[in-house]
């Protein structure tokens, strides 16, 4: 039986890397996977409310890197995570072990129309492919 993706609110993508490009080697239950990583990569799921400080880190982390932050108002999105993406986007986070090392954002603008927000990823992990 195959299921919609709005069907598995708590999968996880299990991610590896082959020949330099990421690759899905499946779903695991977001549970299992949390902040846990597995044996072949990176765990790629849902933002839960206990991974706020380590996205407030990595974006910190990410813009200094780039010499870019700047902060402000426009950064308010990342304390509400849930009603600024989840009304019909989505907001991802990477983990490898238990360092958060991805994360990004698709915020609706309409049916058809999404917009990429907070794409980051840790400077030890950016010459790696991409997610």
């Amino acid at each position: 039986v195959e299921a919609g993706i709005d069907e598995l609110p708590h999968t996880a993508v299990a991610l590896d890397d082959v020949d330099g490009v990421a690759v899905v080697t499946g779903l695991v239950d977001a549970s299992v996977a949390r902040r846990s990583g597995n044996a072949s990569g990176m765990i790629l799921r849902t933002y839960e409310p206990s991974d706020r400080e380590a996205v407030w880190a990595l974006h910190n982390l990410a813009l200094d890197g780039a010499g870019a932050n700047d902060p402000g108002p426009w950064d308010n999105d990342l304390d509400r995570v849930e009603t600024c993406y989840f009304d019909g986007g989505d907001f991802l986070v990477g983990y490898d072990g238990e360092r958060l090392v991805a994360m990004g954002g698709l915020r609706r603008i309409d049916e058809a129309t999404g917009e990429i927000r907070r794409m980051r990823v840790h400077p030890c992990f950016s010459d790696r492919a991409s997610v």
